[in-house]
């Protein structure tokens, strides 16, 4: 099976960012798949000389993974996991942002992903989310103010959509993917509402790719409206 690269960076927690720039710090990351099996294990080392961030880098088949980070020097202890997917054949760049103590919290979100032609960067696909009085072909509105990380890569994008009280009791929504045009202008094309499916165990993941055609496709469309195509692929895991 063929792996991807993924370079992980990660910002120290604030009792780490405190100790002085002599400080040589062990960082330990696992990384376990769905069947509780260790991927990765290794320790990498982080110099306070290159701030208060740094990097590691490793290889996994695609996937949804849990990463947990740990860093000891002392007493001070810092900490974070959260969960991130990979593309098949895809490589990626992922962000920890690590915690003060040894518990951090552990949330767990619907993960929402697709391919994005590198020929064309400027669209910088975006999830976003609207109630669900928000009609096709209609106006878009507010968007709901729900906690999405969004990571756009230069062959793909990742949205992790954290369960949140702007979210709680109020669907059903809109789950939409924004896409900026040549001018500046913005489409936004519905995915199924099966993507924003809650799990309190593991990510679900729901994938649609912005193709070519997709660009194609919404350059004569009118701009902020809500387009629902059915002739694209979409798939949920």
């Amino acid at each position: 099976m063929a792996l991807s690269h993924i370079v992980m960076h990660f910002a120290l927690c604030n009792s780490a960012a405190r100790l002085g720039p002599q400080a040589d710090l062990p960082v330990h990351i696992v990384v376990t798949d769905k069947i509780k099996r260790d991927v990765v294990d290794q320790t990498a080392r982080v110099s306070r000389y290159e701030g208060n961030t740094s990097s590691a880098e490793f290889d996994v088949p695609w996937g949804i993974y849990r990463a947990s980070v740990q860093m000891r020097a002392g007493k001070t202890t810092c900490s974070a996991v959260q969960f991130f997917s990979v593309q098949p054949d895809h490589n990626r760049s992922l962000t920890m942002h690590l915690q003060d103590g040894t518990n951090p919290a552990v949330i767990v979100p619907t993960i929402i992903t697709g391919t994005a032609p590198f020929s064309f960067s400027y669209v910088q696909p975006t999830v976003m989310v609207f109630p669900g009085t928000t009609k096709c072909d209609g106006p878009i509105g507010d968007a709901v103010n729900a906690d999405v990380d969004q990571e756009i890569d230069s062959d793909g994008y990742y949205a992790s959509v954290y369960p949140s009280p702007a979210l709680a009791g109020r669907g059903p929504y809109v789950v939409a993917v924004r896409l900026k045009d040549s001018q500046g202008g913005y489409h936004y094309i519905r995915v199924p509402a099966e993507f924003l499916g809650m799990s309190p165990r593991w990510p679900s993941m729901g994938q649609f790719d912005v193709t070519e055609d997709v660009v194609d496709y919404v350059q004569d469309k009118p701009e902020d409206t809500l387009l629902c195509p059915r002739l694209y692929k979409t798939t949920v895991h």
